[in-house]
């Protein structure tokens, strides 16, 4: 009974040694990858994947400011990129619920291209948080002129019709 008890006691410990060892595995990944970026920032501007790769990074990890920081530093008007920097940007605000400046952003994200769902739909939900409820209606609406079977826009647009 004791040498049951004893091999489910390793096998039990054996299975939290693994899972430990493969969450520090990724997150010393994704360190190293972050590491590395950083000193080639030294260097000119990164290339836009890593550069959109280490903001992704930053946002999982929840480091808003540092991906605010690498966004912006390489954000150029003549990239193809710069609306889904502005919306990154945008989002990472919002998250820090600096509501004023997210909104801004996501504004500056419209202006670079303004058939995006997903700029509309962010637009909306900063001006209901700004409590600019016709300009989120508005907003909610062009995402249903482009994208008429749009959940969210359905949903969003019903509570601020109720308002």
């Amino acid at each position: 009974m004791l040498k049951i008890y004893l091999v489910s006691l390793m096998i039990f410990l054996l299975l939290i040694c693994i899972s430990s060892t493969i969450t520090i595995y990724k997150i010393v990944r994704k360190n190293l990858y972050i590491i590395n970026n950083n000193l080639s920032h030294s260097k000119k501007n990164i290339q836009v994947e890593k550069v959109l790769e280490l903001a992704k990074i930053y946002i999982h990890q929840k480091r808003w400011l540092s991906c605010i920081i690498i966004l912006e530093k390489n954000v150029t008007t003549k990239d193809k990129f710069v609306a889904i920097y502005y919306n990154n940007i945008g989002f990472c605000y919002y998250s820090l619920k600096i509501y004023t400046l997210s909104e801004y952003y996501y504004h500056k994200a419209f202006q670079e291209k303004p058939a995006d769902i997903v700029t509309l739909c962010n637009l909306g939900q900063v001006y209901k948080k700004n409590k600019k409820y016709k300009q989120a209606i508005t907003m909610y609406q062009k995402v249903l002129q482009l994208e008429n079977s749009n959940h969210i826009a359905q949903k969003e647009l019903k509570i601020l019709l109720k308002t």
